[in-house]
């Protein structure tokens, strides 16, 4: 298997960027009767039939480089990914390096975040970039966030070390459920872990804490505050996320057209 990967990447090479798919080495590359054949065949769209991911890995350009690269601002839901066993780790290892070219072509500053991330660190390509992002991201002008329910989740990554020793930054929301002992690999005081206890002087509308910690020595700084948005009153709907939301913006452009805007 792994000679015919090598051979197969090796003959891309003579290819023209645009031309390099997986269709174009496929048939020269795994003999027909191979193992190889079999499990490449369903990524590839043959004469006498089309492969069930044909579509996933086969297209002319590759769409999520040019998306991340031309987008000020690009959102990747990954549930549907994640959902499938064999489609996921392919599509969430491919979409990782995308993510890692991108930041290293830019000069101008970026920020990655995130949510759910105890899911999607369960995939090994996800992970290794995780783990890459926080040690690298810093030095390419980046900042990187992970959002977790809650620390047990962190910790029961494989590398979740690495990412909690590069974290210069984090936001506590109160947790009267958490468990103190996965509190502790973050080194908070009494006062902090109180806090997401729910056990200090809540006074009301939504809190949050900051952590600020200090490489040079075991100490760090904290800050609480108010992030209640509710005085926007009806504004609020713009922050609106998730499928039903967008589901609905995109019935609302398909009825109204390019006045889609003042019917929100």
């Amino acid at each position: 298997m792994e000679a015919l990967l090598s051979n197969a990447i090796d003959m891309s090479e003579y290819l023209e960027v645009g031309e390099r798919t997986l269709n174009n080495i496929f048939t020269a590359s795994f003999p027909r009767l191979s193992t190889e054949h079999r499990l490449f065949e369903k990524w590839v769209s043959l004469e006498e039939k089309e492969g069930q991911y044909a579509h996933v890995f086969n297209a002319p350009r590759d769409q999520i480089s040019g998306f991340l690269e031309k987008s000020f601002l690009a959102g990747i839901n990954m549930n549907e990914a994640l959902e499938d066993p064999l489609l996921g780790p392919p599509v969430i290892a491919h979409i990782a390096n995308a993510i890692s070219q991108a930041a290293r072509k830019t000069d101008g500053g970026f920020s990655i975040f995130v949510d759910e991330a105890a899911n999607l660190l369960r995939n090994d390509g996800f992970r290794k970039l995780a783990l890459e992002m926080y040690r690298e991201y810093r030095k390419l002008d980046g900042l990187v966030g992970l959002a977790f329910q809650e620390p047990g989740a962190l910790l029961s990554v494989e590398g979740a070390s690495g990412i909690i020793e590069n974290a210069q930054t984090m936001f506590f929301f109160p947790n009267s459920n958490v468990d103190t002992k996965n509190l502790e690999p973050l080194n908070l005081s009494s006062e902090q872990i109180a806090f997401i206890k729910g056990q200090g002087d809540m006074r009301g509308g939504r809190q949050v804490m900051i952590v600020k910690r200090f490489e040079a020595s075991s100490f760090n700084e904290s800050a609480i505050i108010d992030i209640d948005l509710t005085p926007f009153g009806d504004a609020i709907r713009f922050y609106r996320s998730g499928p039903a939301p967008i589901r609905e913006l995109n019935e609302i452009k398909q009825e109204w057209g390019d006045q889609w805007l003042s019917h929100i």
